[in-house]
């Protein structure tokens, strides 16, 4: 090639394009064999240098080609991996256990398979250790869930004793009132009318301590008070005050249903109201239940009876107004001869 680059006349008279390829065939040749070139001769040998327990396999399970790390099959297991491959229909890689810490992978290919074993002692660790992990996990979850089932019970007990506390103290006073008054009553023939009023009055907080602790146990049974049970307690309640000689009537307008906390106060209410009407003449009762636009429960009263006095100046009425006070709600008492009046608006999440 020099001879041609300098045209010398040897050179000239040859086939350059023969000399060339020779020589490049030669180069190619020599460099295969000394190695700089990878070649299909050394495949097996570069195979073998995989750092894995890798063999190829045909479809009968002779091992073509194994790298130095890949140790004796039995033919049994060869086998029986080709088999659980078959049966994958080409799906992909099939694992097998084939030892304590081992994990054999076969994959297919054209005219046999690969066969991959795996160590898998660190895996195996990992698993242990998450297993542990996940059966203390289990044992202190059935540790809290008993904790819940215990706070649960406890709540339940806290909350029953709760509402012992509520009824005894919702009725304490009011049996106590009518006990007092059963031991004070006057006797002789000239006191028949008063004997008469005083036990109308202890019956009347009989009645009310009877519907009270009613109302006080659906608090815990049911929040709410859809508009049928409230007419009915309505009505109940304005027969009780007829039964002692109130002329009552109550009208009930709630387009829905009422907190039972709610209506447990406005039934308070419509009772310390009710006892002012059992020291006037001829009593006639009538209120109304309804909701005001912001939500708030609203109870409005009329007393009329035959008095010629103020009943708002009545040692009755200042009393009816502190213990309106003392319930604490929003209420407006106004009054003039022979006539009461009561408005009283339940505090928005007021639990009196």
């Amino acid at each position: 090639m020099l001879g041609y680059v300098f045209r010398l006349p040897f050179a000239m008279r040859l086939n350059f394009s023969l000399v060339y390829a020779l020589l490049v065939v030669t180069a190619l040749e020599l460099s295969l064999d000394l190695g700089l070139i990878p070649s299909m001769v050394r495949f097996d040998k570069s195979f073998a240098k995989i750092p894995l327990d890798l063999r190829i396999v045909d479809l009968d399970g002779k091992t073509y080609l194994a790298t130095a790390k890949a140790e004796s099959v039995r033919r049994d297991t060869v086998r029986h991996l080709l088999e659980e491959l078959a049966k994958s229909k080409g799906d992909g890689a099939v694992s097998i256990r084939t030892g304590e810490h081992e994990v054999t992978r076969v994959w297919p290919i054209s005219g046999g398979a690969a066969i991959l074993a795996q160590d898998v002692s660190g895996l195996d660790h990992v698993h242990a250790e998450l297993e542990q992990v996940h059966a203390e996990l289990l044992r202190d979850s059935e540790v809290l869930g008993a904790q819940v089932q215990v706070a649960k019970a406890l709540a339940g007990v806290e909350a029953e004793r709760k509402l012992v506390d509520e009824i005894e103290a919702a009725l304490a006073t009011s049996l106590s009132r009518a006990a007092r008054i059963l031991d004070t009553l006057p006797e002789g023939p000239g006191h028949d009318e008063k004997r008469r009023r005083e036990v109308e009055r202890a019956r009347m907080l009989v009645a009310y301590s009877k519907r009270k602790g009613s109302l006080v146990l659906s608090t815990s049974e049911d929040p709410e008070l859809n508009r049928d049970r409230i007419v009915l307690i309505a009505n109940e309640l304005a027969s009780d005050l007829r039964a002692v000689g109130i002329d009552c009537a109550a009208a009930v307008d709630l387009p829905h249903a009422l907190a039972t906390s709610e209506m447990s106060t406005l039934y308070d209410c419509i009772y310390d109201f009710a006892f002012v009407a059992l020291d006037t003449k001829k009593p006639s009762l009538l209120y109304h239940l309804g909701t005001r636009p912001d939500g708030t429960a609203e109870l409005r009263a009329v007393l009329e009876s035959d008095d010629d006095d103020d009943l708002l100046a009545r040692p009755q009425a200042v009393e009816l107004e502190r213990t309106l006070e003392a319930r604490d709600v929003i209420f407006v008492l106004s009054g003039d001869a022979g006539e009461l009046r009561l408005v009283v608006r339940v505090r928005l999440g007021d639990d009196a």
